[in-house]
């Protein structure tokens, strides 16, 4: 594998990461989380 490789995966965890960081945030617990915030219709 070459370096570009390696900065293109380090970059995808580092990207997952911040994303669930700023998620987390938006859900306060796991009833809100399967609903979608209760703002999801059927």
């Amino acid at each position: 594998m070459t370096p570009y490789d390696y900065a293109v995966i380090g970059f995808y965890f580092v990207f997952m990461l911040g994303m669930g960081k700023i998620t987390s945030r938006m859900v306060r617990n796991t009833s809100e989380y399967f609903r979608g915030g209760g703002k999801m219709m059927w």
